[in-house]
Parts: C-alpha cells; structure tokens; sequence
C-alpha cells in the first residue's frame, strides 16, 4: 500500500482534544478552526508553540506528505513538517522571514528555495516527498504542484540523522510567530504502483453516516431502533448514543451520502470510533459493504478509551479498480467482531 493516512480535520467538531482520536501527540495546543478553512468544515490549527505527532503504522526511508497551509505570518521559530525516527529528527521544512521555505537536516540547512516566496494568509497546497540516506538521500518540495527550485542540489545528500534511517513519525508545528492552518492533508510512502509519488493538489471529504439502517445490524441500540442516527454526530458523543455488540462475527454497516466533489478518487479511509468496554482482548475490523457482499478490512483491537482507528483502501474490492463517485453512493461501511 502507498496510501497510509488521510485528514480532513473535519471529524473534530471544534475541540483540539478530539484531534488526539486520530494522531497520536499533541502538546495541547492543537485546535480545530470552523472559520478559517480551505475545504469542508474545519482546518488544523497549530498555534505558535503548537506540535501535533503521528505514528506512521509502516516506517520506512521514502515518504511523500500533501496538505494545505496557511500562515497568518511567517513563522520562523520552529519548523512546519518534520520526518522523524522516534526522537531523532532526519528531516524538516521551515519557512524563513522572506517566505521562502527551507529544508533541514536536523538542524542543519541544506537548501532555501529560490522561487516563491509565499504570501501571508494565503492558503497553499504543499507536498514535499523525502528520502532518508546518508549519502543518496533527496528531498523535492512542490506547492500547488509546481516544483520548487532551491539554493543547493538536494538529491544526493544527507538526509539521515543517526537512527536507522527509517522514518517512523509525522511532525506537524505552529512554526511560532501566529501559528499555522493545515488542511486536505495525505501521507503516501513508495510501496505498489500507485499513489507511491506526488499525488498533486489534493481534497479530503468527510463523510458521516446517515439516518437510518444499513444492511447489517447486528449491534444493539443504546436507544431506539436507528443504528444511523446513534453514530452521526459531529464529533462523536462518545457514550451518549452509540451501538454496541458483544459476540464474534456481529456487524454494522450505515449508509452515506453521495460525495460532493469531483474528480479522480485515490481512495478512502474508514475511521472506526471505538472503545472495548471490559478486560478482556478484543479485535474488530471495518467493513465495506458494496450490493450484497461484506468486505471486511484488516483487524485492529481497540482500547478502552475512544480512538478513530483507520483503514485507507485505495481500490474497490469488488472490481480492483479506482473507486468511483457511484461506488461511494452504493457503499455501506461499519464494523465486525473480529475476536
């Protein structure tokens, strides 16, 4: 899979705390912005001292990361992206006084893009795709799918700071000053044949369920009879309303709207929002439903606390090929008891 994360910044409602259901740290000063977006109906914002952490489930040395960002003003304290192996930092981008991003090893500098600069509250699609080795690394930097020229050849240099070499974090920073806006973000490592590059400028959609029941509903209620409408908030309402099951091989699916958008698909992600509620080890796994068939994904064993826990599928199972705005209309999606 090349495909590994995705984030709309949607799922959060307006509290930074739900952030931390889908990443993995955060010092506390991450919010979500309903008033300052790019698409859909929240951005990131990481304010000056901001920093904002995900675990990358499969660690390796090539990684390609899209988003959106806006800096309200130039943010020069601390980095914006960092490509981490635990604590080490191999890799960063940072922006200087002039607007013109900056690539790092480290601490050090390795280049500073001569085209740019970029302007101030104004949103920007930004990829930048990194390879960490200490003699052939390389790092290529677009925004809005033009590549950047820089002040030092950035291929074939030293990309790796101690460790292995093998990228294992994502870091996303406020940059000082004001903070930063991020949104519509997707991180790709090289694996298979497609989505393992630049995926050019891209949006991520949110999908909630809807009203109703879908084809499977096997979980029980904790009020009512509309499984749909016990999983529809946004942001979830935890133990307020919600499903439950209890025995191995019960399913839920739901139904969703079309999507809005246009355009090729690269993919989707499920995001379960789950918690186990006793001792003992539990494993579920999502599902896809499409016509009559159930398509479920890989198992995952969750916690006691609530987490989203995702699945990103680049194709459709039933055809093997892309998905299609009329796949997404037809597909249901939920949960099975795996163990």
């Amino acid at each position: 899979m090349a495909l590994l994360f995705l984030d709309s910044f949607d799922h959060s409602g307006t509290t930074g705390a739900m952030v931390l259901k889908k990443w993995d740290v955060d010092n506390g000063i991450a919010i979500i912005s309903t008033t300052t977006v790019r698409t859909g109906t929240g951005a990131l914002f990481l304010q000056s001292s901001g920093a904002l952490l995900k675990v990358i489930p499969l660690p390796g040395d090539v990684f390609i990361l899209g988003c959106a960002i806006r800096c309200p003003a130039w943010p020069t304290s601390t980095n914006l992206v960092e490509f981490l192996e635990g604590a080490t930092l191999h890799v960063a981008l940072a922006v200087n006084a002039s607007g013109f991003l900056v690539v790092k090893r480290d601490t050090t500098v390795l280049a500073t893009a001569t085209s740019g600069p970029l302007a101030i509250n104004t949103w920007y699609y930004l990829e930048v795709k990194v390879v960490v080795h200490d003699s052939a690394g390389s790092v290529a930097v677009r925004i809005d799918a033009v590549p950047l020229t820089f002040s030092a050849s950035l291929t074939g240099v030293d990309t790796r700071n101690g460790g292995t070499g093998n990228v294992d974090r994502l870091g996303l920073r406020g940059g000082g000053g004001t903070g930063v806006f991020v949104d519509d973000l997707y991180l790709c490592d090289d694996a298979g044949t497609t989505n393992n590059d630049f995926l050019g400028i891209c949006v991520v959609e949110r999908l909630l369920p809807s009203t109703g029941n879908g084809d499977l509903t096997d979980f029980t209620p904790s009020t009512g009879t509309d499984h749909g409408a016990l999983v529809d908030e946004n942001p979830p309402t935890d133990d307020t309303d919600y499903n439950t099951g209890d025995t191995v091989g019960q399913q839920d699916c739901y139904q969703y709207p079309s999507l809005a958008l246009t355009g090729a698909i690269l993919g989707i992600q499920t995001n379960l929002y789950a918690r186990k509620t006793d001792a003992g080890a539990r494993t579920v796994a999502p599902i896809v439903r499409l016509g009559s068939v159930t398509y479920p994904g890989a198992a995952v064993a969750p916690t006691t606390s609530y987490k989203y826990l995702t699945e990103v599928r680049e194709t459709n199972p039933a055809t093997g090929l892309a998905w299609t705005s009329a796949d997404i209309t037809a597909l249901q999606a939920g949960m099975k008891i795996v163990s």
